[in-house]
């Protein structure tokens, strides 16, 4: 949320790459960076992902309330 760039977060989120051959996104991970504990959100096989951008929701009560946003191929 960019009400949190540049101060301490609680939240991160990243792709996990495929690393036995070609740089393939298989699914994304969100990190709480308090507690941490962390939960994936994994691609059905056959797909792959780009990197994805976090956006805030229009109400955006809490840092990680919005989406990631990601192209998807297969």
């Amino acid at each position: 949320s960019p009400k949190v760039v540049g101060q301490p977060h609680r939240y991160g989120f990243a792709a996990e790459f495929d690393t036995r051959g070609a740089p393939y996104v298989l699914g994304y991970h969100k990190y709480d960076l308090s507690t941490g504990s962390s939960s994936c959100h994994r691609l059905a096989d056959g797909r792959t992902g780009s990197e994805a951008s976090f956006v805030p929701s229009a109400r955006c009560v809490d840092e990680d309330d919005g989406y990631l946003v990601s192209f998807v191929h297969d």
